[in-house]
Parts: C-alpha cells; sequence; structure tokens
C-alpha cells in the first residue's frame, strides 16, 4: 500500500517532468535551445582555440623576451594602465597572451626599475593615474624624450661670410 506522502511525491516527480519537457518543448520550438547549443559550442571552441594559439606562441615568446625585464616592464606599464583605467576585460586576454600574469610590477617597483624614484615631474602625479600617462606628462613637460637635454646652435663665420661662395671661402 503507498502512504499519502508516497503519492504526493510521485504527484510531485510527475509535475517536475511534465514541466521540464513542457520548458523544454518551449524552447526548443522557440530558438532558444538551438540558440544556448550554438553559443555554448562557439565559446568553447573560443576556448580552445585560445588555449592552443597560447601553447604554439608560448616558446617563441619565451625565447624573444618573456624573461627579460624590458619586456616585464612594458607589459606591466600596459596592465597598470588597463587596471586603473578599468578595461578587466582587455586585461584577462592581455596577460594570457603575454604570459606574465603573476610577475606584474606595481607602479612602485617600476618607478625604481626605471629610476624614477627622483624625478619631480612623476612624483607629482597622483598614486591614482597609470604609470604610463605620468611618462607621457614627463615628455611633455621635456618637451620630447630626450630629457635634460637642449638644442643650442653657434654661429662661428661672419655674418658676411654666409653670403660667400665656396669658392672664396676656401
Amino acid at each position: 500500500m503507498h502512504s499519502s506522502s508516497d503519492l504526493n511525491r510521485e504527484s510531485t516527480s510527475h509535475d517536475e517532468i511534465e514541466l521540464k519537457r513542457t520548458l523544454y518543448e518551449s524552447m526548443k520550438n522557440s530558438g532558444v535551445l538551438g540558440s544556448l547549443k550554438s553559443q555554448l559550442r562557439s565559446k568553447l571552441y573560443d576556448q580552445l582555440k585560445i588555449k592552443q594559439d597560447q601553447q604554439k606562441a608560448a616558446p617563441e615568446l619565451t625565447k624573444l623576451s618573456r624573461n627579460q625585464l624590458s619586456f616585464k616592464v612594458a607589459v606591466s606599464l600596459v596592465a597598470d594602465l588597463m587596471k586603473k583605467s578599468d578595461m578587466p576585460y582587455a586585461m584577462s586576454v592581455f596577460l594570457p597572451e603575454c604570459g606574465l600574469q603573476h610577475e606584474i610590477l606595481n607602479k612602485e617597483e617600476l618607478k625604481e626599475i626605471l629610476a624614477l624614484n627622483s624625478d619631480e615631474v612623476i612624483q607629482a602625479q597622483p598614486d591614482s593615474t597609470p604609470l604610463l600617462v605620468d611618462l607621457v606628462e614627463r615628455i611633455k613637460h621635456n618637451r620630447g624624450v630626450n630629457a635634460g637635454t637642449t638644442a643650442t646652435g653657434v654661429q662661428t663665420d661672419d655674418v658676411d661670410a654666409a653670403y660667400l661662395s665656396i669658392d672664396q671661402k676656401l
């Protein structure tokens, strides 16, 4: 004999099965199910492709520059820019592509490596700004990349000598 709780469970189970079947049919008929399957296949393919590309590119990147300090500094500058500019999606692609997810240098480490701790223009910038932007400000302040240099010219000839022909000068 079945107790009332057994009958109630069977009824609930039957109702759940019917609800699932109805929902499945409805999603299938409206095209939602096919769309979901397609999106899932696409995302899976993309992830597999990214993983495969990373495995192919990793040896080349390691040989060329991954272990070089200059590369690490450059990647860290861009990562600092992305982080402070609220670009988490770009960063989530950029860092794995570079292979340096866990080796990113922070702003203070970058300033130390680049010998910028005593630079007045860099130090005047707030910590919230990306160091890459600070460096651009420094270049603008210098009116060029060559810090501390100026272009000068010296005139050694008489003003009238400028009008002499080459034969006359020799």
